[in-house]
């Protein structure tokens, strides 16, 4: 017994500590590209691309080392991160869109809206907008540099 506790507890730690660097990964990624050393944004964006629990992460990871490809003249690994941030906005899309059908049906079985349901509509609509306008954002950069 003492020794699962102890493995749930190692495992909980890996499991923080792992969420931890991907997100100082993105910060430091984005810090270094921000002051224009690309090269080293791009190793710490490539570990946050991969690590990161968040979608939404994952996604500015990726077209942050789109855009750092981009500055580096490295065409190819541009279009291949955009086209990974793409592909992952619509995964996200196709989150949004399963999370409103959710929040109909609930909203079809209860008697009453309440007011937490209506603010997830309308966060999921805004977020639905604002992801459509980045895959549109996104498709451009890769038709340019195709």
């Amino acid at each position: 017994m003492k020794m699962s506790k102890y493995f749930f507890v190692v495992l909980v730690i890996i499991l923080f500590a792992a969420c931890a660097t991907s997100i100082s990964n993105f910060k430091v990624g984005k810090q270094l590209y921000d002051e224009g050393n690309y090269e080293q944004a791009i190793i710490e964006l490539e570990k946050a691309s991969m690590h990161d629990s968040s979608i939404m992460d994952r996604i500015h990871a990726f077209e942050y080392l789109g855009d750092a490809y981009t500055r580096k003249g490295n065409l190819k690994k541009a279009v291949l991160s955009f086209e990974s941030a793409y592909s992952l906005v619509h995964v996200r899309i196709g989150e949004v869109i399963d999370e409103r059908k959710a929040s109909r049906k609930t909203r079809k079985s209860e008697s009453y809206l309440n007011a937490n349901t209506k603010g997830n509509a309308f966060k999921s609509s805004d977020e639905l907008s604002d992801l459509k306008i980045r895959a549109k954002e996104i498709q451009v950069k890769i038709k340019h540099l195709k």
